[in-house]
């Protein structure tokens, strides 16, 4: 089946859902942490309610802050989508070809003079998320390309393929589900 290659535009919407994927990513025990702070912040207030004693604010503070950091690291995801929307040299609405072989994996952007050829057992990392696949060339670098120009057997095809290549490398909760 290979080699498989798919065209698409790159648009806002894409920006976004990988982005947001990004910073729950690079977040997630902070958020996991403060889940469970609210969770533990709410039941005490309702016992110190329902007992009606003196509640102390500490935990309100300490989730104030929580939020505020969270409302921080969002504003900072949105600016960051927001730049690359105005940035006139960037790679949205522009047209892109995915090349996917066996070994390598290609993306063009012919727009932008954009030609990057990797193999895939190279790769930082790789993500499936539901309507893309986010590929880490290296630890910075990161492409998206969005499943809609691709089939549901090649899109099968490139899940199978980045776990063979990248092994605990590649998170993807669809090729888990498919063994």
């Amino acid at each position: 089946m290979y080699p498989m290659s798919g065209k698409y535009v790159l648009n806002i919407k894409d920006l976004r859902h990988a982005s947001y994927f990004g910073f729950v990513k690079r977040s997630s025990n902070a958020l996991r942490i403060m889940t469970i702070f609210v969770l533990a912040v709410i039941a005490y207030t309702l016992v110190m309610y329902v007992s009606n004693k003196r509640l102390d604010f500490l935990g309100l503070y300490v989730l104030t802050a929580y939020l505020i950091w969270l409302l921080y690291g969002l504003s900072k995801v949105e600016f960051g989508v927001q730049r690359c929307m105005r940035s006139g040299d960037g790679v949205l609405g522009c047209e892109h070809i995915a090349i996917f072989e066996e070994q390598r994996i290609r993306i063009l952007v012919a727009e932008r003079r954009i030609n990057i050829s990797q193999m895939i057992d190279k790769l930082a990392c790789a993500f499936e998320l539901s309507t893309q696949f986010l590929i880490y060339l290296d630890g910075q670098s990161v492409y998206i390309i969005p499943k809609r120009g691709f089939s549901d057997e090649e899109i099968r095809c490139i899940r199978h393929n980045f776990a063979a290549k990248l092994g605990n490398r590649f998170e993807s909760r669809y090729y888990w589900n498919e063994k």
